[in-house]
């Protein structure tokens, strides 16, 4: 798959955080959306490690 820029929006909580960890992978760019600065953390420690760009 190329790399992929991806906004997803509700990424605190159930399909939207699944979302970003599935898409989070080298190259790709995530742009993560969501009501609960302290959840958007938490989702992008959890993604992190397969992304080279996260973003909250």
């Amino acid at each position: 798959m190329p790399d992929l820029t991806v906004l997803i929006t509700g990424a605190t909580d159930g399909i939207g955080r699944r979302l970003a960890t599935r898409f989070a992978r080298p190259g790709n760019h995530l742009l993560l959306h969501g009501r609960d600065a302290r959840r958007g953390a938490d989702t992008v420690a959890e993604a992190e490690s397969g992304s080279s760009q996260l973003r909250v």
